[in-house]
């Protein structure tokens, strides 16, 4: 839910009035989680060591700590989500508790040193057809709707490499290799294969019945000529 608000926010708040909008920013403002909804009944309701929101923990890699700070397409997507409202809200909102400015200046910064580790060590979720959608979804919002140049910029280099990281593997629109948190192709296009289709349209697969996220569908990021023969194999090989 987190990375579609922060691309309903700036595709038709202004459509839903002052009110709408009010009341949108003070449930951000006030945005903190104790729970673990996405962790299945038996553990949700297991302690955290610190609560879950949209800017967090500094100190940590894409603020969260190693332990219970969220996983890393988690991270991805309330981090991006925070620097899109702060760059986009009033001065006088706050996101979970922070300022905008400063919360702003937090995530920006925290998204810089993650995009810094991706050229060291890589991801931790590397190439996985289940969790890599969520990242991209996140860093396309910023890449759509940011309006520093900056972030913009950083928010391509993310996108780039994971299409050419995930691209390497792909064969016939799927992947067709190792992967962190993720499984081969099955009878069903899973949410990155979809994603592959449409921006590249090189499968075999029967797509009729498939449909892309919101993002993807109103996104004006295009990955470049190098990374579509990268997916598509328009490469000589020896």
């Amino acid at each position: 839910a987190c990375k579609n608000w922060a691309r309903f926010y700036p595709l038709l708040s202004d459509r839903m009035g002052e009110k709408w909008k009010k009341a949108f920013w003070s449930h951000v403002a006030r945005y903190s989680e104790s729970r673990r909804p996405s962790d299945g009944t038996e553990r949700e309701w297991l302690p955290l060591t610190s609560s879950h929101n949209l800017v967090g923990q500094p100190g940590y890699v894409l603020g969260g700590n190693p332990l219970d700070g969220g996983t890393e397409n988690h991270k991805t997507m309330w981090r991006t989500s925070a620097l899109l409202y702060a760059q986009l809200f009033p001065d006088s909102c706050k996101i979970s508790g922070i300022p905008v400015k400063e919360a702003g200046a937090m995530t920006k910064e925290m998204l810089r040193d993650y995009l810094k580790r991706l050229l060291l060590t890589g991801n931790g979720e590397y190439d996985s057809q289940i969790y890599y959608p969520h990242s991209i979804e996140g860093f396309l919002n910023l890449y759509d709707f940011s309006p520093d140049e900056e972030t913009r910029l950083l928010a391509k280099f993310a996108l780039d490499y994971y299409f050419v990281t995930y691209g390497l593997k792909v064969i016939d629109g799927t992947i067709a290799g190792a992967q962190k948190r993720g499984y081969l192709a099955t009878t069903a296009a899973g949410e990155m294969e979809t994603m592959l289709w449409a921006f590249f349209n090189h499968t075999s697969r029967n797509m009729t019945n498939e449909s892309v996220t919101i993002q993807q569908a109103t996104t004006t990021y295009r990955p470049d000529r190098v990374i579509c023969n990268l997916v598509n194999k328009n490469l000589k090989t020896p």
